[in-house]
């Protein structure tokens, strides 16, 4: 005999009683509810040039992408720390922290250790790239850089498709 499944009244009636029992200012007035998409990746582009990071914003922009940003090395760990990300975009080249300190920080840490990271930098010598592939990034994009060559690495990293 095959056990009976849950009750589904009985069993989440109570998690769809909307709003709250007792709570009459549910959603806070000036704040939506925001729905949890099950497939959506989540990015961290690390950039001091806000031009560089607004045209990746828009570049890649994705009903299955959630897109934040981060000016400085520092910043970006602090969001690492504290948001499960996806995938790194990041520079070489920011102020304080630089990038090769935080994926070295990011590769010393076992929760953050798996990230893939995409280097997009103006920095192209061959001891560079082959440094920052050792340290552990995944790719490693220079800038200037085709718009489909980094769409068809986001597709790699993360299966998204921009067809």
């Amino acid at each position: 005999m095959v056990p009976p499944g849950p009750d589904l009244y009985r069993d989440f009636a109570p998690l769809l009683i909307f709003p709250p029992l007792g709570r009459k200012d549910f959603p806070r007035p000036g704040r939506t509810l925001s729905i949890v998409k099950a497939n959506v990746k989540r990015i961290l582009i690390t950039d001091d040039e806000e031009r560089v990071v607004k045209v990746l914003t828009l570049l890649l922009r994705h009903p299955d992408l959630e897109i934040d940003h981060a000016s400085t090395g520092e910043e970006a760990l602090e969001k690492i720390r504290s948001t499960q990300y996806d995938l790194l975009i990041l520079d070489l080249m920011l102020p304080g922290l630089s990038g090769n300190d935080v994926l070295k920080a990011l590769r010393e840490e076992p929760p953050y250790e798996q990230i893939p990271v995409i280097i997009l930098s103006g920095r192209n010598e061959d001891s560079t790239v082959l440094d920052t592939l050792k340290d552990g990034a995944a790719y490693y994009l220079t800038k200037p850089f085709e718009p489909a060559e980094l769409k068809d690495t986001l597709t790699l990293a993360l299966g998204i498709d921009y067809d």
